[in-house]
């Protein structure tokens, strides 16, 4: 469960699903979709590869805390590039949202998580919910479900505490509604 939701993969379909709801062609729903996958999930997810290949990670998930600030600094630095180009070139309002809706959240998670191992897991869930519900009402209430699923993994697997699964879910979701409600 804990492999089939990590963050990259969350976000990458959240943006999938968003450009897909969006207003436009086909071709150009893909399209935006294709440039902020890239930017916002494909070259994050390349520096932590290239991170492992060193030596200075040892898997996708960072699981010590002090292997995540770079690579998490890198992750907001391509969000918020890929926010300002849907921005500027008038791309679908609701994906530029939906990267914010990330980004917001995404800039707590990294702070906190310099002194505490706060679960992006559920964090990343509980915002990909959040932004969901913004998109499509009650019919995202199955990722509150997941969300609670991929905490439980999460503390079963021993990466995180109770309270550290809780937390991401909590600051994911927050800092989300926070972007979505100032969108509406």
């Amino acid at each position: 469960m804990s492999r089939a939701f990590q963050p990259i993969l969350v976000s990458t379909a959240l943006l999938l699903i968003v450009s897909l709801l969006s207003s436009g062609t086909v071709y150009y729903r893909l399209s935006w979709f294709a440039v902020t996958a890239v930017v916002a999930t494909g070259f994050p997810l390349l520096f932590i590869l290239l991170g492992i290949r060193v030596g200075k990670a040892e898997s996708l998930d960072l699981r010590h805390r002090l292997q995540r600030p770079l690579p998490l600094v890198v992750t907001l630095a391509c969000s918020g590039a890929a926010a300002l180009l849907v921005r500027l070139a008038h791309g679908p309002w609701e994906l530029g949202v939906a990267l914010l809706a990330g980004l917001v959240p995404g800039v707590l998670l990294t702070a906190i998580t310099l002194w505490w191992k706060i679960s992006f897991h559920t964090a990343t869930i509980a915002g990909a919910t959040v932004v969901l519900w913004w998109l499509l009402s009650w019919w995202a209430l199955p990722g509150v479900l997941v969300c609670a699923a991929v905490g439980f993994s999460r503390v079963k697997l021993d990466r995180h505490t109770p309270a550290q699964a809780a937390a991401g879910a909590l600051v994911g979701a927050a800092g989300s509604l926070l972007v979505v409600l100032s969108a509406s």
